[in-house]
């Protein structure tokens, strides 16, 4: 579905910030992208999303080329969950998701009958339905998450980007909202990418991760593949255990010199 070949990434007359990216995304599959701080994610999401231009290789969603496509054209292809937004006041829970159809609509901007059905579908798997007109703002922040999050299901694009999507959030909404997705993704044979630091996250929702380091993908599997402790310790420059628990799968914690 999703293709990035030999894709190279930088800003201005700086060097590579990345170079030599190379993998594919399927249908229904959750992608996490790790790494330490200043490794190139967002640089990578920037790419994927057309706001920073390649400076080599090739991405391609369907076969497609995303360089050849106008912003709408790529708006149908790739939908985006930001990190924590300053949503707009004023608006309802309704009119914030309806936002996302932007790509679809005629020069007049109204919402036809498909358009409320692809929104009304939207509020429903996200549970929004007792939301819907209910002024943003008064949301809490999990809240605000799903609404971003059906905000970008309405594009009805088969890859979703999604930027730290917990980074805000307590721990009962980092879980809530990646079991939302996976559910989604699965349902609606959605291909996900999204970037995230916890890394025992990462082991629980992902079905591969990627690890970028120094501008390279270092590694690429299903967590069990991934989430070594040797592999961990030098990426993350820091000494790291990996559990494996009989229920809870892997589990990741930094070394403290009392283990």
């Amino acid at each position: 579905m999703l293709k990035l070949s030999n894709v190279s990434l930088g800003y201005g007359s700086q060097p590579d910030t990345l170079s030599g990216i190379s993998l594919e995304i399927n249908r229904s599959e959750m992608l996490a992208l790790i790494g330490k701080n200043g490794a190139g994610k967002t640089t990578l999401l920037r790419g994927l999303t057309g706001l920073l231009p390649l400076r080599s290789g090739k991405i391609t969603i369907n076969g497609k080329d995303i360089t050849s496509l106008s912003a709408r054209e790529r708006a149908r292809l790739i939908s985006v969950v930001p990190q924590a937004v300053a949503l707009p006041a004023g608006y309802t829970v309704y009119e914030t998701i309806s936002h996302g159809r932007t790509a679809y609509l005629n020069w007049y901007g109204k919402l036809g009958e498909t358009d409320r059905q692809i929104i009304d579908h939207a509020i429903k798997i996200t549970g929004l339905e007792n939301f819907t007109e209910k002024e943003i703002s008064t949301l809490s922040g999990g809240e605000q998450q799903r609404v971003i999050l059906a905000r970008a299901l309405v594009q009805n694009a088969p890859i979703m980007i999604l930027d730290e999507p917990t980074s805000s959030l307590d721990i009962h909404y980092q879980v809530a909202l990646l079991q939302l997705e996976r559910e989604i993704c699965r349902k609606e044979g959605i291909a996900a990418v999204f970037i995230i630091h916890d890394l025992n996250l990462a082991a629980r929702f992902a079905d591969r991760i990627a690890i970028l380091h120094q501008g390279k993908i270092r590694a690429i599997g299903t967590p069990q593949e991934v989430l070594q402790e040797d592999l961990l310790s030098e990426v993350y420059d820091t000494p790291v255990r990996v559990l494996n628990d009989p229920t809870e799968g892997l589990i990741i914690i930094p070394r403290t010199g009392k283990d």
